[in-house]
């Protein structure tokens, strides 16, 4: 769900603090959005969060540096799988002598790609950081992330010690609270047909679609930081593709659209190459 949202968010859905600030002031003025009848209970919950949001600063959201499971850059890759299995996120800070000294993070994907090649080496996988106050603002924090394509931040302290950790996914989930809109909520899927081809939900994350056709990206896809296969699918096209169009992979696998509007791919249909 959060990386849905996410996604949305990148794509400029919510593509400036301006943006927040101006639906927060229809909603105080008696604007559009003022009558409850005319909004969903998600819209409701939506600009109540806005506005409780506007005054927090990073440090309200952060998780603490004592709860943070971050990586040696000398670990081996035993020692990695180790951490990840009984740590399971999707990020994994990375840090030299201590963890005050990060210097990147990396992505639990490149990861598993790197140590089931046979060529971990974290200099080749680990990504760029952001760092931040945490007197900072969590809107103006959004907006940098959105920016830059980051998704984790690390707090700093006055003294440029490591503080904490804060992700793009903790900020939208404060933002979306608890909602009943079946569509924010419903699980991504993918379902076999009895001909042996595929049918699956646009949105459906790429780590879940390599569970079932093995890691297929290349190392531009990985590069690409996909995440969804319709990401993937308009990464290949190079633009949203047309209905009925197929887009084949070099890997051989062909996804024909089932589903599109002229922003993203909503639905696909999968076959594997023939052998």
């Amino acid at each position: 769900m959060l990386m849905k949202i996410f996604n949305k968010f990148k794509r400029g859905a919510h593509s400036s603090r301006k943006r927040f600030e101006d639906m927060d002031g229809v909603h105080k003025k008696g604007g559009t959005y003022q009558d409850p009848s005319q909004l969903s209970t998600s819209q409701e919950v939506f600009l109540k969060n806005i506005q409780r949001v506007h005054e927090m600063v990073v440090d309200d959201l952060k998780i603490p540096s004592v709860d943070i499971v971050a990586i040696d850059s000398g670990f081996s890759a035993e020692k990695v799988l180790e951490i990840m299995r009984n740590h399971p996120f999707q990020f994994y800070p990375v840090f030299q002598k201590n963890l005050d000294d990060v210097i990147g993070v990396m992505h639990v994907r490149d990861i598993a790609f790197s140590i089931l090649g046979g060529h971990y080496e974290i200099k080749n996988i680990v990504r760029d950081v952001l760092f931040v106050s945490a007197s900072m603002k969590i809107l103006d924090l959004l907006l940098q992330m959105r920016t830059t394509g980051h998704r984790v931040a690390m707090v700093v302290d006055e003294y440029g010690g490591i503080d904490g950790l804060i992700t793009a996914s903790s900020i939208i989930e404060e933002l979306i609270g608890e909602t009943d809109d079946e569509d924010l909520l419903e699980s991504p899927q993918m379902v076999r047909l009895q001909d042996g081809t595929f049918v699956a939900d646009a949105r459906l994350p790429l780590e879940d679609f390599e569970e079932q056709f093995g890691f297929i990206l290349t190392d531009d896809e990985k590069d690409a930081d996909l995440d969804t296969l319709g990401g993937l699918v308009i990464y290949l096209a190079g633009r949203v593709p047309d209905h009925r169009e197929i887009i084949t992979h070099s890997r051989g696998i062909e996804f024909e659209v089932l589903e599109a509007n002229p922003r993203r791919v909503l639905r696909l249909r999968i076959r594997r190459p023939i052998v």
